[in-house]
């Protein structure tokens, strides 16, 4: 069985906090926004409010 690596043994900081930090943000907001637009497409699609017919 392989060795675990030891802290900092990678020699980029492509695993930081930093990244980690970027992707989670990015990954909330796009989580938000998909929510969010499903939620008015689903509105919309029984609404009363607008016409459906001309």
């Amino acid at each position: 069985m392989p060795e675990l690596p030891r802290p900092g043994w990678y020699p980029r900081q492509a695993r930081g906090a930093w990244l980690s930090a970027r992707v989670g943000t990015a990954l909330g907001l796009s989580f938000t926004l998909c929510f969010l637009t499903g939620l008015i497409s689903h509105l919309h699609q029984h609404s009363t409010l607008l016409p459906s017919q001309p």
